[in-house]
């Protein structure tokens, strides 16, 4: 919708990046350390997971005011789904996911400032977008496709975020076979819902660079969850040796 041949030089580079990030989380060879992959830390896991997470969305909206904050239906749409995603994600951390083990401060260093540097690109770009444009109705068929595919995946991740939460119980630090709804076909449901919510921003967004972090996401979640299939084999007895890593039956 609003490609350019200028993005097209920094889009492969989000493709190297997001191959890198794919390769180093499916090999071992370096991950991002938090979860059954942490190393080290003594960071609350609740406050250092929320402190990820927390900034992002005011940094979009510091970003939006370069351009002057506008009120359209594209600004709008793409204002409270950004709120919505890093909303949820805080709501999640310190309602429902349940935590065992702390956290090192350089990894939320890392992770909030890619966050944060996603924030200040999608805020740019999006008030580059005149209202004028925001208004028309040649946005507004990415705005109902995107948006559904949005809602769907972020309905996905949140139902396998409760699934997850309610297997561990208090003050338990053992991991076991995750069951219920797509958990009987894949071990990370949850990284599909949220591959699928960028997937379905970036359709809304109509920039080439906000496909490119979707497909850093996709790669990233990807990698990640094949080397979660490998670490339940190696230390959870009793798992499904047919259990896909993230998309039922394929993948």
């Amino acid at each position: 919708m609003f490609y350019k041949a200028s993005d097209l030089l920094p889009f492969i580079v989000q493709l190297a990046f997001g191959f890198a990030l794919f390769f180093a989380e499916k090999t071992g060879k370096f991950q991002l350390s938090y979860s059954k992959f942490r190393k080290g830390g003594n960071m609350n896991p609740r406050l250092a997971m929320f402190l990820i997470y927390f900034p992002a969305p005011i940094i979009y909206t510091v970003a939006s005011m370069s351009g002057g904050l506008k009120n359209s239906p594209y600004h709008d749409a793409l204002f409270y789904c950004f709120l919505f995603h890093f909303g949820k994600r805080c709501l999640e951390i310190l309602f429902v996911h349940k935590y065992s083990r702390p956290m090192g401060f350089g990894t939320v260093l890392l992770i909030g400032s890619l966050y944060g540097s996603i924030g200040w690109t999608a805020g740019t770009l999006h008030s580059l977008v005149s209202k004028e444009v925001g208004e028309s109705s040649g946005v507004i068929p990415f705005l109902v496709i995107g948006g559904i595919i949005f809602a769907i995946g972020q309905a996905i991740n949140l139902y396998h975020h409760v699934l997850l939460a309610a297997l561990r119980k208090e003050d338990s630090t053992a991991y076991i076979v995750p069951e219920g709804g797509l958990f009987s076909k894949v071990v990370c449901p949850h990284y599909l819902g949220e591959i699928m919510a960028w997937f379905g921003y970036a359709a809304m967004s109509g920039f080439l660079p906000m496909l490119g972090i979707a497909f850093i996401m996709s790669l990233y979640l990807t990698g990640r969850s094949l080397r979660t299939v490998s670490w339940y084999k190696e230390n959870v007895s009793g798992f499904p040796a047919n259990r896909r890593a993230l998309i039922p039956g394929i993948l």
